[in-house]
């Protein structure tokens, strides 16, 4: 925004252009005024110089005449000198207020300025810290999905059955538990010594009666399939973290929840019980059952 200096009044224009006029402007007519009083001299001394005695009743009646009027001219210049003075003081104390006016409406354009600046600057960071978290959100929601698919297909995968020890017997994995998701989403009081061993022997290496090895062919899987799960739950967590809604929020929870809790159970690392508790929720442990058999 620019400011236009206020322009002086009309009044105050005409009085600085009378305060204007030439000096020779009074000058003059003085020396013509000065030159007249020779007429009446002449005029009485019948047009001659005369002598000495003249020349002083022409002094005396020269300066007895032009003295009061050079008194007076001297006090009408000191005044109109005064007027000149105190007129230029008024302008100057005019353009001095003027000023003064101009600077108050400058700062208070800047101060202004400075608002507005500061509040496009505040918006801005605001829409860019919005675009920031969206692109987070974007990615992780895109790593979540590639990761549900990731961890459906593991679960899918074959379960390979095999023989195990459970305490001084030998027990067979049977071709029922067919898949991942056939042995965590089994009832826990019907397959509780197979989930059991599945925990023992993903951490244990098991040697049957003659001294051989048992391995658990799908111990890889486990691991896998728990690293996954895992990747998952981050990053649901991460996706809380950042997403204002809490709405989307409880859905992906539970939904990470769903993953997490029959794993848990079956395989009870410690990694996975810190994930529940990270989830805020509480691993409650199912005491071992009898097993008869």
């Amino acid at each position: 925004m620019t400011t236009n200096p206020p322009k002086l009044s009309q009044a105050e224009q005409t009085q600085t252009d009378k305060t204007a006029i030439p000096f020779k402007k009074i000058i003059v007519p003085l020396a013509i005024f000065a030159a007249c009083l020779l007429v009446p001299y002449f005029w009485n001394f019948h047009g001659a110089w005369g002598n000495q005695g003249d020349f002083g009743a022409f002094g005396d009646f020269f300066g007895g005449i032009l003295n009061p009027i050079l008194g007076f001219a001297t006090v009408t210049l000191l005044i109109w000198s005064l007027n000149i003075q105190l007129n230029e003081l008024s302008l100057s104390r005019k353009e001095l207020s003027l000023s003064r006016k101009e600077l108050a409406l400058t700062r208070q354009e800047l101060a202004e300025t400075k608002e507005e600046t500061a509040l496009s600057r505040r918006a801005m960071e605001a829409q860019v810290e919005h675009l920031q978290k969206e692109a987070k959100l974007n990615e992780i929601t895109r790593l979540i999905n590639d990761l549900k698919i990731k961890i459906n297909v593991q679960l899918s995968a074959k379960f390979v059955p095999h023989a195990f020890r459970l305490d001084s017997h030998i027990q067979n994995i049977h071709e029922d538990f067919s898949t991942f998701a056939s042995i965590i989403n089994d009832p826990i009081e019907h397959s509780y010594f197979r989930i059991w061993y599945i925990r023992k022997a993903q951490r244990e290496i098991q040697v049957d009666n003659f001294g051989q090895t048992m391995p658990n062919p799908n111990a890889k899987g486990w691991c896998e399939l728990e690293r996954l799960v895992t990747c998952f739950c981050r990053l649901i967590i991460k996706y809380d973290e950042i997403s204002p809604s809490d709405e989307f929020n409880s859905v992906y929870i539970y939904e990470a929840y769903n993953y997490l809790a029959p794993l848990c159970e079956t395989l009870r690392s410690e990694q996975l019980i810190k994930t529940m508790k990270d989830l805020n929720f509480e691993f409650i442990a199912i005491p071992k059952p009898r097993l008869d058999f």
